[in-house]
Parts: structure tokens; sequence; C-alpha cells
């Protein structure tokens, strides 16, 4: 497990812009919670869990 003990991760969405959103998923070994209006389609089409505050 990496983050410390972290039990989840807040990921920027832009890793699947960047093309690091599967690398991401696989190191962290914790749960990551997405936020950011570029991971928004993605999300809602793999069932990530996102967070974002201005959405409706």
């Amino acid at each position: 497990m990496c983050c410390g003990g972290a039990i989840q991760a807040l990921v920027t969405g832009t890793t699947v812009v960047n093309g690091t959103l599967e690398a991401i998923l696989e190191v962290s070994g914790v749960k990551a919670v997405f936020y950011g209006i570029s991971i928004a389609g993605v999300a809602q089409m793999l069932g990530l869990e996102r967070f974002c505050p201005r959405s409706t």
C-alpha cells in the first residue's frame, strides 16, 4: 500500500487527459475519488467515484 496508510486518494480528472489514469489506479492501492470536469464522462462510463461540488 502506498500513500502513507491513506484509505482514499483524491485524484485530479486530468489523469484521463494525460494518459496516467490506469497507472494511478494500479499504483495507488487505495480507493480513488476523482475531481474536476475532465473526468466527468469517463467516470460515468466506468463507474468511477467523482466529486464535484459545482455539478448538478
